[in-house]
């Protein structure tokens, strides 16, 4: 995912994977190749559309017959952003037809952190409300998220710094400032308003790291 000023854009590339659900069961992986998403089928219901789901390659170990799966975005130091989304295929399957077309819609938002680092960590955990750094996927087209843990991590940047840092975040209710501890640092992060599926917030978020004293 790029941001831009207004929005982001998510850009696939050779080795991504597209999950694919018929009948609220996961019957096969497409992955990209040259350009192209290819892969096989099993056990797809006829008649019906496709669903097809964009996880950041995050989702691990799937059996033909799953009906659900989770997916943890609770580490964005290094890497590709963790994007969820998903979507449903234009035409109905059709054991003949070997192309099908579909927009995936975004399952998360964008949101902009600025952090000011005043230790030598590098990592800002990033405390969320609820909890919610993983995603539930059912594969008849609901998400949902869990309780389980409250942080996310980012990099912090080097110590003195202030930068900015993109973050994808699930689905949650406003949260008011915070400060917390952890590993010996001080977290003071602003205000997160309501965030929403398919969010950009791009006017920033404060986060301020310092020693514990």
């Amino acid at each position: 995912m790029t941001p831009g000023e207004t929005l982001a854009t998510v850009e696939y590339e050779d080795g991504d994977r597209i999950i694919v659900a018929s009948g609220g069961k996961y019957v096969g992986t497409l992955t990209r190749t040259n350009g192209i998403f290819t892969g096989t089928l099993h056990n797809v219901v006829p008649g019906e559309k496709l669903r097809f789901y964009f996880l950041g390659n995050k989702e691990g170990e799937l059996t033909v017959g799953d009906t659900e799966c989770y997916v943890s975005i609770d580490d964005q130091t290094t890497g590709k952003l963790p994007v969820l989304s998903e979507g449903v295929s234009e035409e109905d399957f059709d054991k003949n037809v070997t192309s099908y077309t579909a927009h995936l819609y975004n399952k998360c938002a964008l949101v902009k952190f600025i952090i000011t680092n005043n230790t030598t960590a590098t990592v800002a955990p990033i405390y969320l409300g609820k909890g919610y750094k993983t995603a539930h996927v059912w594969f008849d087209g609901r998400f949902g998220t869990t309780d389980q843990y409250e942080t996310i991590n980012i990099a912090a940047g080097a110590i003195g710094t202030t930068v900015e840092r993109w973050v994808i975040m699930l689905a949650q209710e406003s949260l008011d400032p915070q400060t917390k501890t952890y590993d010996n640092i001080t977290v003071q992060q602003g205000k997160i308003g309501n965030i929403k599926e398919n969010d950009f917030k791009p006017a920033g978020i404060e986060v301020v790291l310092n020693p514990v004293q």
